[in-house]
């Protein structure tokens, strides 16, 4: 994943499920911690503000106009107590150019408010969900609505991976994937999180905010979101756009030939899970890059090793057939 500021830098995703940025005199500062997640889950931002210039440095840059001065500091006072802390992910284009900010590819997308990764809940009045349409300004997110139930306000694009294939090879799927609502738990989520920072010493580093990308595999023919993080901070309203790079990667169950490895290739395979019982596991073999079917044997009794053979008997939930899958990307 790749996060291009419009108004600052570049930070980009590495291999770490979760980057953490803490605030810090003002500036971003970036420390990566390994999880043991599937997803990759990025929190790209922990955004500070510098009270005197509500300057930021790295994700977003606050621009000169955006000066904290008459309407909210008090003359004669050594504090400041925000009124008013609000923040959504702004209007969105989709589409496969990092420089096109006009053409409009839908891609499965929602604009939403959801607690964390949770599943969306149509009974809770805080939560939204809404199909993906040029030009949309959803919701504003209040900071202490956020606090309450760790609402996130989100742009969601893509269809699940698993979903995917379970569609193209008409087999079932019971995941948590829906085309019907807003899925922040199995697709490419960006999201962000507003703080009340009350009230802050003057020349001091408060909390405005947080982002995250929940990067789960997805199937998408394009590659570029075109946002903004909105943001309203006592009498200052500011919108940092931002151009976000979905990379492609290799999801496919691989197998590497190895005298001694825990499995024995038993027959050819045509598709993912279409396995006989007798030799559940399927895999491409890297030698040929064709779908093969294996039995497990134990180590050192087998011809091939891989970390990431998979059983045919994987349950999912029915979906319907979409397009063959040639492409995800995360």
């Amino acid at each position: 994943m790749r996060l291009t500021d419009m108004q600052g830098g570049v930070q980009n995703g590495g291999g770490a499920h979760r980057d953490d940025l803490p605030s810090v005199g003002g500036h971003l500062a970036i420390r990566s911690v390994q999880a043991s997640r599937l997803c990759r889950i990025a929190v790209r931002g922990i955004i500070a503000a510098a009270l005197t210039g509500l300057t930021l440095s790295g994700l977003v840059l606050v621009p000169g106009a955006a000066r904290a001065e008459a309407p909210l500091e008090t003359p004669g006072a050594d504090s400041i107590t925000f009124n008013r802390s609000e923040g959504r992910i702004g209007a969105a284009l989709l589409n496969d150019s990092g420089t096109d900010r006009t053409t409009v590819v839908a891609d499965n997308s929602y604009f939403g408010i959801v607690p964390g990764m949770t599943v969306y809940n149509s009974a809770d009045p805080n939560q939204r969900s809404v199909a993906y349409r040029a030009g949309y300004s959803q919701d504003w997110l209040d900071a202490d609505t956020a606090k309450s139930g760790d609402y996130w306000s989100y742009v969601t694009r893509g269809v699940a991976w698993d979903y995917h294939l379970a569609a193209y090879y008409q087999y079932p799927y019971y995941g948590e994937y829906t085309p019907d609502a807003i899925s922040t738990s199995t697709t490419s989520a960006l999201g962000y999180k507003p703080n009340n920072p009350g009230t802050v010493p003057l020349n001091s580093t408060f909390l405005i905010g947080a982002v995250r990308h929940n990067n789960f595999p997805i199937y998408s023919q394009i590659h570029w979101v075109h946002s903004s993080f909105d943001i309203r901070i006592g009498n200052l309203e500011e919108s940092f756009t931002f151009d976000q790079q979905e990379t492609d990667n290799d999801t496919d169950t691989t197998a590497v030939r190895r005298k001694g490895g825990p499995y024995k290739r038993v027959s050819r395979a045509s598709a993912p899970r279409t396995c006989p019982s007798t030799a559940p596991y399927y895999a491409l073999l890297r030698s040929d890059r064709n779908w093969h079917c294996f039995q497990k044997v134990g180590e050192g009794m087998g011809i091939t090793t891989s970390t990431r053979i998979s059983p045919s008997t994987t349950r999912v939930r029915q979906a319907s057939p979409t397009r063959r899958p040639t492409r995800t990307t995360s």
